[in-house]
C-alpha cells in the first residue's frame, strides 16, 4: 500500500493553506520549480504571476483600470434605493454613480457652467 496523505481534510483557513502552500515550495527542488515554471508559461489559462496577487489580502481590491479614479466613500441610502439597484443585479453601484452623474450635468447646464 501507498504511503497515506498527512492531511486529508484540507487547510481550514487561509492561514492554513498559504502555510502549506510554503511548505511545499520550500520542499520543492530547483528543478521541480523550473518544470513548473515552465509548464506554467506554456499554459494560457495558468501564466505565472508576478505575486502581486498573493500579496492582497481578502477584500482588498486592486488599482482601478478606468479614468478618472472613483473616491471611496460611506452614504447612506433608503432601503427602497437601494433595493431598487440591487435589483437590477451586478454593478448597482455604478448605475447609482451613472444616475448621479447625470444629475450633476444636468444641475450645472441648469446654473450654466
Amino acid at each position: 500500500m501507498g504511503k497515506k496523505p498527512e492531511n486529508k481534510r484540507g487547510p481550514r483557513s487561509m492561514a492554513e493553506a498559504r502555510r502549506l502552500a510554503r511548505e511545499s515550495a520550500d520542499a520543492m527542488s530547483d528543478e521541480e520549480a523550473a518544470t513548473l515554471e515552465a509548464a506554467a508559461r506554456n499554459d494560457p489559462d495558468n501564466p505565472p504571476t508576478d505575486g502581486l496577487v498573493f500579496r492582497r489580502g481578502r477584500g482588498q481590491r486592486g488599482p482601478q483600470k478606468s479614468k478618472p479614479v472613483k473616491i471611496p466613500v460611506k452614504l447612506r441610502l433608503s432601503e427602497h434605493v437601494v433595493e431598487h439597484y440591487k435589483s437590477g443585479g451586478a454593478g448597482w453601484q455604478t448605475r447609482i454613480n451613472d444616475t448621479l452623474e447625470r444629475t450633476v450635468d444636468r444641475e450645472r447646464k441648469r446654473a450654466g457652467r
